[in-house]
C-alpha cells in the first residue's frame, strides 16, 4: 500500500453511497448552497468558552473584591453612587425584558431585526447586573435584598450558560438555527474525502466504523446529552492515541519497505496527524449537536420562571427600601 502523498487533498476521492450511522443517508447531489460549509466550525466556536468563562470571572473577582476591601468610607448601597448604581442597574434589567416581551407587543415585532434584539438583550444583561452587584457590594443587609441579589446571579449564570448552549447550535451566536441534518451532510462531505485514507488496514478502518456507529445516535434523555457533552472529548481522545500509534506504526514500516527518507516521513506523519484529529474532531461536532439541542431546550424551561422569580423579588426590594 502506497503512502499518503502529499498532494492528497487536491485528487477527488470515491464517495460510498452507503447509510451512515444515526440513519442518515448520504444525498447524491451536492449540499445545498444556502449551507455554506465553513460556517460549521461557527458551532463550536472557542471564542464562546472565552465569553462564558469572562463573564463567571468577571463575578468572582467583584465578590472577592468587594468581600475584601469595600467598607462604608467608599459608598454604601442606601444612598449616593451606591443607589444611582442600584436604580439604573434596574433599569437597565427591565429594558432587557423587553427582548422576551417584543414578541407579545405588535408595534416592536416589526422593530429591528432577531439578530440585534438579541445582541441588546446580551449587552444589557452583562451590564445590568454588573451594576446591580456593585450597588450591593455583595453584602446582604436584608432579606429581600438577598433574595434579589441570589436571583439576579442565577439569571445572571442560567444567560451565561443559555448563550452558550444557543452558540453550539447556530451558526454564530447571531446566525441562523443550524439543522441536525444539515450538520450530518456536512460530516459526510468532509468524511467522503478523509476517512478513506485513514483506513490504512483493516483495524483501523474497523475502529473507525465501530466508533462513529457508537456516538452517531440520537440523544435520548437530558443524562444522555450532559453524558455526550462531557465524554465526548475524552472518547476522541483515546481513540485518536489508539488510530495515531497504528498509524505511525504501518507508515514507518511502508517507509522503511519502500526505502523512504526519514525527513519525509516523518513529515507525512505529521499531516495524517492532523487530518485525524479533525477527523475526530468533526465526528464531535456532530455528536454533540443533538446533545446542545436537548441542553438548550431544557435551559429555556429553567430560565424563564427565573426571570420571574427575579422580577418579583426585584420590585419587592425596590418597594421595601422606599417604604421602611
Amino acid at each position: 500500500m502506497k503512502l499518503i502523498p502529499e498532494n492528497h487533498h487536491k485528487r477527488e476521492s470515491s464517495v460510498s453511497a452507503a447509510r451512515m450511522p444515526g440513519g442518515f443517508v448520504p444525498p447524491k447531489t451536492a449540499i445545498p448552497k444556502r449551507i455554506n460549509p465553513a460556517d460549521f466550525a461557527k458551532l463550536t466556536n472557542p471564542f464562546e468558552n472565552f465569553i462564558a468563562l469572562a463573564v463567571l470571572a468577571l463575578i468572582v473577582v467583584l465578590f472577592i473584591g468587594y468581600r475584601l476591601f469595600w467598607d462604608e468610607s467608599m459608598y454604601t448601597p442606601e444612598e449616593g453612587v451606591g443607589y444611582y448604581m442600584g436604580m439604573i442597574g434596574g433599569i437597565i434589567m427591565l429594558v432587557a425584558y423587553v427582548y422576551s416581551v417584543r414578541k407579545y407587543i405588535p408595534g416592536l415585532k416589526s422593530v429591528g431585526g432577531l439578530r440585534k434584539w438579541l445582541r441588546f438583550h446580551i449587552f444589557l444583561g452583562v451590564f445590568g447586573p454588573t451594576l446591580i452587584m456593585m450597588h450591593s457590594t455583595f453584602h446582604i443587609g436584608s432579606l429581600n435584598g438577598g433574595m434579589a441579589l441570589i436571583a439576579m446571579l442565577l439569571v445572571v449564570v442560567s444567560g451565561v450558560v443559555g448563550r452558550y448552549f444557543y452558540s453550539k447550535v447556530h451558526y454564530g451566536l447571531y446566525g441562523r438555527k443550524a439543522q441536525l441534518k444539515e450538520v450530518q451532510q456536512i460530516l459526510w462531505l468532509r468524511e467522503s474525502g478523509i476517512k478513506s485514507r485513514l483506513s490504512m488496514t483493516s483495524r483501523m478502518n474497523k475502529r473507525l466504523q465501530d466508533y462513529e456507529k457508537s456516538v452517531i445516535k440520537p440523544t435520548a434523555s437530558i443524562r444522555d446529552a450532559i453524558k455526550v457533552v462531557f465524554t465526548t472529548w475524552f472518547k476522541n481522545r483515546r481513540l485518536y492515541r489508539i488510530l495515531n500509534r497504528d498509524m505511525v506504526q504501518f507508515l514507518r514500516h511502508t517507509a522503511k519497505q519502500q526505502g523512504i527518507k526519514p525527513a519525509v516521513i516523518e513529515k507525512r506523519i505529521r499531516y495524517a496527524r492532523r487530518m485525524l484529529w479533525f477527523y475526530l474532531h468533526t465526528i464531535g461536532k456532530v455528536v454533540k449537536f443533538s446533545a446542545y439541542e436537548r441542553l438548550l431546550a431544557l435551559w429555556r424551561m429553567v430560565h424563564v420562571p427565573l426571570l420571574y422569580l427575579l422580577m418579583v423579588s426585584g420590585v419587592v426590594h425596590v418597594i421595601a427600601v422606599h417604604m421602611y
